[in-house]
């Protein structure tokens, strides 16, 4: 297997560019991907996600990590594009991962269009991916850590199914 090397990327979102970092080993060889989606006020290199996404090309996998246009952050982590974060939403959020989802499949973001893609996102950012993957019939597997939820109340999930009286 290839060592894993980054490449970054810009694309035209939503409210600005997406910043966009793919790491993978051997490039040429369709793969399976993994996209991650920051949460609100989250960014591709805040925390554990330059670490997780060097594990995920270390398995085998290209792994994407982005900059959502409305996020208000720039390459280099730095809070710049207050106007852009102002103006966020869902839709935004959701162009913005199309946008993404559709390059990588078109093998335009440095590797082979993939053999399946996956999506990962934390906080709205797991909303974000919910709510696409729900739409996408390309994306084989979704996961929500720590994703936005409704309040369930007092009866919990059950709460949720039973009708209100009228």
């Amino acid at each position: 297997m290839a060592t894993p090397s980054l490449t970054r990327h810009r694309l035209p979102g939503a409210l600005g560019e997406i910043l966009i970092d793919v790491r993978a080993g051997g490039r040429a060889t369709p793969r399976p991907a993994i996209i991650v989606v920051h949460g609100f006020k989250g960014f591709k290199d805040w925390g554990l996600w330059p670490s997780l996404a060097e594990r995920i090309a270390r398995a085998g996998l290209s792994a994407v990590t982005l900059n959502l246009s409305g996020s208000g952050v720039d390459d280099s982590g730095e809070f710049v594009h207050a106007e852009r974060f102002g103006h966020n939403t869902f839709s935004a959020e959701l162009q913005d991962l199309r946008r993404v989802a559709d390059t990588l499949h078109a093998g335009e973001l440095g590797v082979a269009p993939p053999t399946a893609v996956g999506l990962l996102g934390h906080s709205r950012g797991g909303g974000i991916a919910v709510l696409h993957t729900a739409g996408d019939p390309r994306v084989r597997a979704g996961g929500a850590w720590f994703q936005v939820r409704p309040r369930l109340g007092a009866n919990g999930i059950a709460g949720m199914f039973q009708r209100q009286a009228a």
